[in-house]
């Protein structure tokens, strides 16, 4: 409706303009009326203009786009979650010192992870729980607690240590009455986590002199 109101205003306006400059018109006729003098007859197209012809095309290049998003791979006690949001762009890419795959669910391929073997020290007021690397290992989770039979698939409240070193100090753990209890757990590259450690732990007892 507006653009042909438009449209409209517009034959009007280009009407007055002739009427005013002395152009013959004879009311009531139809459109293209003539009396036989050329100068007399009406334009065909009075209510609308061609629109101007478009520059001619010289080149325009489409880029190629692809849409990126991240995705991710988080684990917790009793649960892994894996999710992409959108479409990284597919396929692998490989050079001379890196590899990149993207793409939905490209999966994952990694070694199984290892459980460390787990040491124990004590260094002053402090605990050092140690271990040695393990190949297919890239980050450990280390779990602490003073109930000597806790379950690391049933924490509690208990929430891991995640660590890349191959040690965790337990800072003030030796000068404690409370004993303190470990097991850690190796991570592989694809987030999937080891068994149990052996368990580990440190007893503090304190000492009560006797009678003479």
């Amino acid at each position: 409706m507006k653009l042909q109101a438009l449209r409209t205003a517009l034959a009007a306006g280009l009407l007055l303009t002739a009427l005013a400059a002395g152009d013959a018109w004879a009311q009531g006729e139809p459109d293209n009326a003539t009396d036989g003098d050329p100068a007399h007859e009406l334009s065909p197209a009075l209510d609308a203009e061609p629109a101007p012809a478009l520059p001619a095309a010289t080149g325009y290049t489409l880029e190629r786009a692809v849409v990126g998003a991240g995705g991710a791979h988080a684990t917790a006690t009793g649960f892994a979650l894996d999710a992409t949001g959108g479409q990284p762009a597919a396929g692998p890419l490989t050079g001379p010192d890196l590899a990149l795959q993207g793409g939905f669910w490209h999966g994952c391929s990694a070694a199984a992870p290892v459980a460390p073997v787990v040491r124990v020290a004590r260094s002053g007021d402090d605990v050092i729980v140690s271990w040695d690397a393990e190949p297919a290992d890239v980050q450990y989770q280390v779990w602490v607690s003073t109930n000597p039979y806790f379950d690391p698939d049933n924490p509690g409240g208990v929430a891991p240590v995640i660590t890349a070193l191959t040690s965790y100090p337990d800072y003030g753990a030796a000068a404690s009455l409370e004993n303190h209890f470990y097991v850690v757990r190796g991570v592989n590259a694809c987030g999937v986590v080891s068994g149990n450690s052996a368990r580990r732990g440190e007893f503090t007892f304190e000492l009560i002199e006797g009678a003479p």
